[in-house]
């Protein structure tokens, strides 16, 4: 059963880390509101951010998840169940059902933020 996260998420602006705190290829889980965002650091400059939460499993996760690229486009593979998701609008790339929530993300003065979509 696919799940989705339900929680309220904050979505004014919100500083999560320094550049330097999130090695390229990598991931780190941050709070906005009452959720988590996993927010992914692509290349030196590029940052993206999605839910943290599994919508297959419900499981806050997927700032765990494997970093790569399918086609020029940035993905995530689940650590539990390696279903491979876009980190440009969400979607389920194994063709399996569900979707990430994907949020904004903006590099300033070496600090990233992440706000709603």
């Amino acid at each position: 059963m696919e799940t989705a996260e339900a929680t309220e998420i904050d979505t004014s602006w919100t500083k999560v880390c320094g550049l330097a705190e999130i090695s390229v290829g990598s991931g780190t889980c941050a709070r906005l509101g009452g959720a988590q965002v996993a927010v992914f650091r692509i290349s030196e400059s590029e940052i993206r951010a999605v839910q943290n939460v599994c919508p297959h499993s419900g499981a806050p996760v997927l700032h765990q998840g494997m970093v790569g690229d399918q086609g020029g486009e940035a993905k995530v593979a689940c650590p539990l169940h390696k279903r491979v998701y876009s980190l440009e609008d969400g979607r389920n790339m194994s063709g399996e059902g569900g979707k990430l929530r994907v949020f904004g993300v903006r590099i300033e003065d070496d600090a990233v933020w992440v706000g709603g979509r």
